[in-house]
């Protein structure tokens, strides 16, 4: 988990936070256009698969004019229910901002879908958190996932 690292919203003066401390195991590299991916890969003796990995990515989108408009793009953007099956729906809170959480799996992986509309000036930034783990590695990694998720602050 990064320790302190932030990206801004496209030349905005806002920065999205990951919880501290860093947690261990976690790399962190910055995306061209404002993204950032949190990846950690590990071997694990005797385990099939011989590896253990999970990805966090998040991503900030061209912001619309209204917060209806920003969730509609993520909407668009998440899988098709065909595509996966949800095992998990909520709204949440961050910094205040109303948040949907999406959680489910396809034949091999299991995802989260953060998303949510963070308003900057007269705009709304669509924005989505999203993970990525084999279903196999998802009890390893599970706690992690959430302490990435619940652990989002955005500041000015």
């Amino acid at each position: 988990m990064p320790d302190g690292r932030s990206f801004g919203y496209h030349g905005q003066h806002r920065r999205l936070h990951h919880p501290r401390p860093q947690l261990p195991g976690w790399s962190t590299q910055p995306v061209e256009g404002g993204g950032l991916v949190l990846h950690r890969f590990e071997t694990i003796e005797g385990a099939d698969p011989p590896f253990g990995m999970a990805t966090v990515t998040v991503t900030t989108f061209s912001p619309a004019n209204t917060a209806d408009a920003a969730s509609n793009t993520l909407q668009i953007l998440r899988p098709h229910e065909s595509d996966w099956h949800r095992t998990r729906s909520e709204e949440v809170r961050i910094c205040g901002t109303p948040a949907h959480l999406t959680a489910g799996t396809t034949a091999n992986s299991h995802h989260d879908y953060l998303e949510f509309a963070y308003p900057v000036g007269d705009k709304f930034y669509p924005i989505q958190i999203t993970t990525q783990t084999p279903i196999t590695n998802v009890p390893r990694y599970r706690s992690d996932l959430d302490t990435i998720l619940s652990g989002v602050r955005i500041s000015g």
